[in-house]
């Protein structure tokens, strides 16, 4: 048997200029910059953070939070940035996500994309297809150049999030 891949166009994100970005977006990746500074890396050197900007579905209020990478000794055990944040916006009861940034200090570019445990985390919290912003070129200080604005969906295309059971986010 030999099997021949069909052609298809995969979904790239779209690259963008730090000066395009909207002043909120470039807020969120600049808190997830600050987070990399928490991370503790000692193994890998790998600093990563993010930045959550979700909203509380009784109050309306929105807010970002932050998480940084925690590497262990015994090495499965370490937390990933992403779910770091998303573990204190959902203890704080935000639940509904409307954006995520992504920054590893070392590997800026495709490198920097959530793991795929994180892509199934940021999915569950998705009622509409919200931006991952992910800083894909840094100058010599590490300053954000140029960042790739993925959707949820393009990181997740058909996930298996709430939704495929019928059920609201966050419920």
């Amino acid at each position: 048997m030999q099997f021949t891949m069909p052609a298809f166009e995969p979904v790239e994100p779209q690259i963008v200029a730090w000066k395009e970005l909207l002043p909120d977006e470039q807020s969120l990746v600049m808190a997830a910059v600050r987070a990399s500074d928490d991370a503790y890396c000692p193994y890998s050197n790998f600093s990563v953070g993010a930045a959550i900007c979700a909203r509380n579905k009784n109050s309306g209020q929105t807010k970002i939070f932050t998480g940084a990478n925690v590497e262990s000794a015994a090495y499965p055990l370490g937390r990933c940035a992403e779910g770091n944040a998303i573990g204190k916006a959902v203890n704080d009861h935000h639940r509904i996500f409307l954006a995520a940034a992504v920054y590893c200090k070392k590997a800026p570019g495709r490198n920097g994309t959530p793991c795929g445990e994180c892509r199934g985390n940021l999915l569950e919290f998705k009622i509409e297809d919200y931006p991952v912003l992910v800083v894909y070129e840094t100058d010599a200080n590490g300053f954000p150049l140029m960042v790739a604005r993925y959707t949820i969906e393009q990181l997740m295309p058909d996930g298996f999030c709430p939704a495929s059971l019928g059920m609201l986010v966050g419920s």
